[in-house]
């Protein structure tokens, strides 16, 4: 996106500035996109809690800094068996720490300042506010796995060990801690496929989308 927009007001009271949450799959550019979006809109951006690029390097480096990094770092190994059950336990396990409560935290304090937040299930977390819009960025597997592996400069094994675990992660977490299941369809507003349209399309319909929906939710 090669132009730039003042900050968007937002219909919602005490919130000066529009709110997207998006969810993305593995290569479907969530961080890209969402930066795209941020910088157009002219609001802050909250990005992922951590990649799996990330959880590589920490196991590199020799280990995981919280629970919820460990569970997906041996994700991204394929080390830990992703059948439902051993997810949900791993999972569970997690659900008293505060990883979880302070990045709910962060993604809240957006309904007062707006912004742009890519996971951290934010579509969820935010789905009682009208004037949000909600996105999922997706695509058919193999086109997210070449575009994964074009966008962190890996080669393709890598890319599909990463996409296994972002795309079991991603809805381990939000089944298990926050009760939904992230692929079904009604909890978003707009559901882009990235590898058709490119991430600079992309972002431009979402703002496009979100200055319709600021209109319409003001209007009411």
């Amino acid at each position: 996106m090669s132009e730039s927009a003042a900050p968007m007001q937002s219909s919602r009271p005490g919130r000066s500035r529009a709110l997207i949450a998006i969810s993305a799959t593995y290569g479907a550019g969530g961080a890209v996109v969402g930066q795209l979006v941020a910088e157009a809109l002219g609001v802050p951006f909250l990005g992922h809690t951590f990649t799996s690029e990330q959880m590589e390097q920490a196991h590199r480096e020799g280990g995981a800094a919280n629970p919820s990094a460990a569970y997906l770092q041996h994700r991204v190994r394929g080390d830990l068996a992703t059948d439902d059950d051993a997810a949900r336990s791993a999972l569970i396990e997690l659900e008293s720490r505060s990883f979880f409560e302070e990045s709910d935290e962060e993604v809240r304090a957006l309904l007062t300042t707006g912004g742009v937040v890519v996971g951290r299930a934010g579509p969820y977390l935010l789905r009682d506010d009208p004037a949000v819009l909600r996105v999922l960025l997706d695509g058919p597997r193999d086109a997210r796995v070449a575009a994964g592996a074009a966008l962190e400069g890996v080669d393709a094994a890598t890319a599909e060990r990463r996409q296994a675990a972002h795309d079991a992660s991603r809805v381990g977490v939000a089944r298990v801690h926050y009760g939904v299941d992230p692929n079904e369809l009604r909890h978003y507003v707009v559901v882009l496929d990235t590898t058709v349209l490119g991430f600079d399309t992309a972002a431009e319909m979402i703002v496009a989308a979100a200055r319709a929906l600021h209109a319409r939710t003001a209007s009411r």
